[in-house]
């Protein structure tokens, strides 16, 4: 039996698994680090813990290379999503159940983000190999920005929804959400594969198995060069505002329903950026223009503090929503132009040549986390949040934008 006889991009099936899946990486994401992340920071946790915690977050996938490789190489894409999934949904399940009763406890929160970020990156690296595998001949550049979109929205009902549901006191009910949760990834992420494994695993053999080429792909890596300088210094201005946007809203005074309703609006239209690069016609200048957009964003966020807009919802959100279409177009503008990046770079092991890419980002993610956190922590007395959002800004527009722009003109290399 074969499906191949369209493009699979036009098999609704298949092609709608891949955001699904990227929804359930931002549900459990949001609910295991930032709705935690929140928690910390409401019971005195300090930057520093917060930038710890986020690093410890990304450090995991910072190695997706090898996971990736392993992926590549042996056995199929959609065996290693299925038990990639698999240990996302016992891990939110084992914490529910491991849950310390007591309170929520840094040790908790590592525990947290340790166990789901292992079981998050496995899932990540295979369905990001096995949509580059099964796109490379129509191109998944779009594909990527649909299932960011998806990974934005997921996040809404990870962290926002959370924080309305729970408010300040996450105890009695953090279990049971979890415990939900767990079931939710079951539903969503592993019954399609049961219901629709015929057609997964057609369509993955007809496009036939990929091999690596070590030393064609050592040379792809020393000329994809200027990708991995832009992926690392791109991660900054993300950095900064994971670890300081909500004690920064926590300084303004708002409480866990406000704080909850300019995040969704935040994720909304960081969902809606996402999907908006996957429309821009230029794929190698959209990186150029989404770090342009990056740097105005994070200006104006900046810039009204000087002006105390701040104290108005009516100024701060529209503002909010601005960083949050930022940031979701940056990261589908990048997700796209890696994809190409490893597409164009042939067959051989697509998942591996992504991980590699992507990797920069999120190894530069970890360190900047921590370093953000040490500097506010240390400094705290003399930085302002309105000099941190402007500093966030500039980075982009001097740093990052000049390794875009050569990136344009250096397409053919990668």
């Amino acid at each position: 039996m074969s499906f191949m006889t369209k493009s699979v991009l036009n098999d609704k099936v298949v092609m709608a698994y891949f955001p699904r899946t990227y929804f359930i990486l931002g549900f459990v994401g949001a609910l295991t680090m930032d709705a935690t992340l929140y928690y910390l920071y409401v019971s005195g946790g300090t930057p520093l813990e917060g930038g710890l915690l986020i690093a410890l977050a990304y450090l995991p996938w910072a190695i997706k290379p090898i996971n990736a490789y392993i992926q590549d190489w042996y056995w199929k894409y959609h065996n290693w999503v299925f038990v990639s999934i698999g240990l996302v949904a016992i891990a939110v399940g084992a914490l529910s159940l491991m849950f310390d009763w007591g309170g929520l406890s840094l040790s908790t929160l590592v525990i947290m983000v340790a166990l789901c970020s292992l079981g998050r990156v496995s899932t990540d690296v295979a369905i990001d190999g096995w949509a580059v595998h099964l796109t490379r001949d129509d191109g998944g550049g779009k594909l990527r920005t649909w299932m960011e979109a998806a990974g934005f929205l997921g996040g809404i009902f990870g962290f926002p929804l959370v924080i309305l549901i729970l408010g300040d006191d996450p105890v009695t009910n953090w279990p049971l959400v979890l415990g939900l949760a767990a079931l939710f990834v079951v539903m969503i992420g592993l019954a399609p594969l049961v219901v629709f494994k015929d057609r997964f695993r057609v369509y993955e053999e007809e496009k036939g198995r990929t091999q690596i080429d070590w030393p064609y792909l050592w040379q792809w890596i020393k000329a994809a060069k200027w990708l991995f300088v832009f992926g690392f210094v791109s991660s900054l201005t993300f950095a900064i505002g994971k670890v300081l946007g909500l004690p920064w809203l926590l300084s303004l005074g708002y409480g866990p329903t406000q704080i909850a309703y300019f995040l969704i609006g935040n994720f909304v239209f960081a969902a809606v950026g996402a999907y908006s690069a996957g429309k821009a016609e230029d794929e190698a200048g959209a990186p150029g223009f989404a770090v342009l957009l990056l740097a105005v964003a994070y200006l104006i966020l900046g810039l009204s503090g000087y002006v105390n807009a701040w104290t108005s919802r009516w100024v701060l959100v529209p503002i909010i929503a601005l960083t949050g279409f930022a940031d979701g177009f940056f990261i589908g503008a990048i997700g796209m132009f890696f994809t190409r990046a490893s597409q164009r770079a042939g067959p051989n092991g697509p998942a591996t040549k992504f991980a590699i890419l992507i990797a920069s980002t999120n190894l530069s993610a970890a360190i900047f986390a921590i370093l953000t956190g040490l500097v506010f922590t240390a400094y705290s007395d003399y930085i302002s949040y309105k000099v941190i959002w402007m500093v966030a800004g500039m980075v982009p527009a001097f740093l990052t934008l000049p390794v875009a722009i050569k990136l344009g003109g250096t397409k053919s290399v990668y």
